[in-house]
């Protein structure tokens, strides 16, 4: 158990700074291309709801990093470096959330074979 629990607390600093990009990229390759190839592919509601699922993973990433970021110490208390990375993968987490977001968005509402 105690295995488990470190493992988490060494990840979970880093969770949005991995998971953002990892997510991002998943979206470009599942979303974006396949309908810059081919406008039939998947139709909205399938484009719609597999974004949303990853929209859903980076913010629970997200969410998973500020966690660390608001319960850690205070650098005066403890210097440590694990309240900057949960900071700065919460603001990557939240660039790529709206990278996703967008792009879903324009899935969306462009109108198949628009083009």
């Amino acid at each position: 158990m105690s295995d488990r629990r470190g493992i988490r607390e060494a990840f979970a600093p880093w969770a949005g700074g991995i998971a953002g990009p990892l997510v991002w990229w998943v979206h470009q390759r599942s979303v974006a291309d396949p309908l810059a190839q081919d406008c039939h592919n998947g139709g909205v509601a399938g484009r719609l709801i597999w974004s949303l699922i990853l929209l859903a993973v980076i913010l629970g990433a997200g969410y998973l990093s500020l966690q660390v970021w608001r319960r850690w110490p205070t650098p005066e208390a403890e210097p440590d470096n694990r309240r900057f990375i949960a900071l700065v993968s919460v603001g990557i987490a939240g660039v790529l959330g709206l990278a996703v977001f967008f792009g879903m968005l324009a899935s969306v509402i462009v109108p198949d074979c628009y083009r």
